[in-house]
């Protein structure tokens, strides 16, 4: 592989990473949240999935893992 074909794979690779862990529409990005891994010793998910969080008409975010996470 050439040099050019070597930067276009890392511009695709970091494209990719920011899509599946960067949501402006929600206001969430790198540093958003200072340490969320885990469900023991930081509210992790439940920062937002914790059934606090009602639309006006009672609905709560899901707490379905699928819902934000692509489990394979």
């Amino acid at each position: 592989m050439g040099l050019r074909q070597d930067v276009e794979r890392v511009v695709n690779a970091t494209q990719e990473l920011y899509r599946r862990n960067v949501f402006p529409s929600m206001k969430v990005g790198f540093g958003k949240y200072s340490n969320n891994i885990g469900h023991m010793d930081f509210p992790g998910c439940f920062r937002c999935h914790d059934d606090n969080h009602k639309a006006a008409d009672g609905r709560v975010i899901s707490q379905s893992c699928d819902l934000c996470h692509d489990i394979r």
